[in-house]
């Protein structure tokens, strides 16, 4: 885990990962930033401080699901290189919403935090 905290000890956000059954992939289970501080960058420096430290102790992929309708979260996961994958229908309930599956190569990730199919 990956937490964000004010000087105050004020935790503002957080990101969870865990390892997949793959030695080399690494699932993000969860990312959240209180609502005060969303837009601000907070989620990006907490996805980059996790793909970052994945990437250091050897795994070579990260996963996610992420909702469709979760507009804001697929903008910053498609600008660190996530793709979308596949889909998992009725992943989300009580909503029966699906979920987009996306992957990021890590190798791919460079040192600025953006990822290199990404660079123009």
């Amino acid at each position: 885990m990956v937490a964000m905290a004010l000087p105050s000890q004020r935790i503002i956000g957080y990101l969870i990962l865990w390892r997949e059954n793959s030695k080399q992939t690494v699932q993000i289970q969860n990312l959240a930033v209180h609502q005060d501080y969303r837009g601000q960058g907070v989620g990006r420096l907490l996805m980059l401080a996790g793909l970052r430290r994945a990437a250091e102790i050897g795994f070579k992929r990260a996963t996610l699901e992420v909702r469709p309708s979760n507009t804001h979260a697929l903008e910053l996961y498609r600008s660190l290189g996530f793709v979308h994958t596949g889909v998992r229908p009725g992943y989300y309930q009580p909503e029966n919403e699906e979920a987009l599956v996306m992957a990021c190569d890590l190798d791919a990730l460079g040192s600025s935090g953006v990822h290199e199919s990404n660079r123009q």
